[in-house]
This record gives structure tokens, C-alpha cells and sequence, in this order.
């Protein structure tokens, strides 16, 4: 399938990583149930409980390595999904959840093709690179797609760095 539209059906869904296998239940309906009320009762999102989810699931993949398995949320609105990315850094920070007298550490992130989430890996190496250069300069890779790279340049406007570009090119 085109990376193009892979990444336009994935556009309503986050991932959320971390949490502890069972905490969701045992079905569907049990994951959608405990991601509203997770999003609702730890991160403290406001009006979470009204959203609507069309699914959330486990990945289908057996746990490897001991890691938990992500849930895949597909919201109904895409609003939804960009209130639950900008809110999960500052609500997850510093809030573990607690499972079964362990803690787990949870973040979200955006629901991307293979090929844009090698691009962001790619460009946060060039990031730090620029503040290494220019640690005064704001730089930041955007959840957008595609992966894009937007960094300050001595006027005080944004530019867009291409992936591939030499640190020393740069003013």
C-alpha cells in the first residue's frame, strides 16, 4: 500500500505504549472502556469519557523481549487524537501507573508508516546536531506527515531542514 495512504488511515490513531498486559481486560470492548477511563482518570483528560472510540486493541504480535504489547486507539475524531498527543508528555510525565503493585511508565505517539517513523529517527539525529551548533536556536521535528525537520535561523524565522543536510551548511 502507498505510504501516502497508509499514514491517511492511521490519521485518527495514537498508540499508547507501556501499559501493562491486562490491565485492558479480557475484549475489545474492555480496551475501549480502559483507555477512556485511563485517559479520563490518570492523564486527567477533561471530557475524555464523551469521546468516541471506534476501537482500541491490543498489537496483535505476542510480547517479545518483555515488553508489553501497544494499544492501537482509533478515535472518531481527529480533534480527539490531537488533544490526547499534545496533552500525553505533560499528563505522563512523572505519573506512573500502577498495575498490580508495579508501576509502568506510559507515553502515546502518533499511529505512522515504518518508513515515517525511520525518517523521524533520522531527523532527531540531525536535531541534536543543530544544538549542538546552535543551542540558543529553537529546533523541533513536527507531528506531520511527512517527517519534516523546523529549525530557527538567525533572523528568528522558521526554516525546514532536509533530511541529508550538513550541520556545517548551516548559519
Amino acid at each position: 500500500m502507498c505510504g501516502s495512504i497508509a499514514n491517511r488511515l492511521r490519521r485518527n490513531n495514537v498508540i499508547f505504549h507501556g501499559i501493562p498486559e491486562g490491565a485492558e481486560g479480557t475484549n475489545a470492548k474492555n480496551c475501549v472502556n480502559f483507555i477512556q477511563s485511563f485517559m479520563n482518570n490518570h492523564m486527567k483528560i477533561e471530557d475524555a469519557e464523551t469521546w468516541e472510540i471506534e476501537r482500541a486493541h491490543r498489537s496483535p504480535s505476542g510480547s517479545q523481549h518483555g515488553r508489553t504489547r501497544p494499544i492501537f486507539v482509533k478515535f472518531l475524531r481527529y480533534e480527539n487524537r490531537v488533544e490526547v498527543l499534545r496533552q500525553a508528555p505533560e499528563k505522563l510525565k512523572d505519573n506512573e501507573f500502577k498495575f498490580r503493585g508495579q508501576s509502568a511508565r506510559i507515553y502515546v505517539s502518533d499511529d505512522v508508516t515504518y518508513i515515517v517513523r525511520q525518517d523521524r529517527k533520522k531527523l532527531t539525529e540531525l536535531k541534536k546536531a543543530i544544538k549542538t551548533k546552535f543551542p540558543q536556536r529553537k529546533v523541533f521535528i513536527p507531528p506531520v506527515v511527512p517527517a519534516i525537520l523546523l529549525r530557527e535561523n538567525s533572523a528568528g524565522g522558521l526554516v525546514r531542514v532536509a533530511l541529508g543536510t550538513k550541520v556545517n551548511t548551516l548559519d
